[in-house]
């Protein structure tokens, strides 16, 4: 098993690999060519920029993935250089579980968000993801903003 960052190169099993979260997560069948095509665009223009991909294979078999994806907005009070994270899409293939693959691949996004002087990594948790994430260092956020979202796309 190789576990590594991933390039343009690795864009198909990239979006495969974000795909099969996706429809693990719910998502609208009818949306999936929209999205594997804003993918295909997306990956190649920001790897290794702002958009960082863990993968795991097995030969060629991908088995696990992971992104950062690096934002620098205006600085404020928790982010004084205005740099923060997002981890996206973890997932191990269910006959991968288990075996410290996630744990892996958590770890090098994060140390490369270190490396890139991020102030801190935000993710939304699974119930099956939470108690890995709380080992690695991650707390709830809670405070005194209520998280909101105005929806526009359709």
């Amino acid at each position: 098993m190789e576990i590594f960052f991933a390039d343009a190169k690795d864009t198909r099993q990239i979006i495969d690999m974000r795909l099969e979260y996706l429809r693990e997560d719910g998502v609208d069948r009818g949306k999936e060519s929209q999205i594997a095509e804003q993918l295909g665009r997306f990956i190649p223009e920001n790897i290794g920029k702002r958009l960082f991909c863990v993968l795991a294979r097995e030969g060629e078999k991908p088995c696990a993935a992971a992104m950062l994806l690096i934002n620098e907005k205006p600085a404020g009070a928790s982010f004084s250089n205005g740099m923060t994270a997002e981890i996206l899409s973890v997932i191990t293939m269910p006959e991968y579980r288990r075996q410290g693959i996630a744990s892996a691949m958590l770890r090098m996004l994060i140390d490369k968000a270190k490396e890139l002087d991020v102030s801190f990594i935000d993710l939304k948790a699974t119930a099956d993801g939470y108690p890995l994430y709380r080992k690695l260092g991650f707390e709830s956020t809670g405070g005194h903003y209520e998280s909101m979202r105005l929806k526009l796309d359709r």
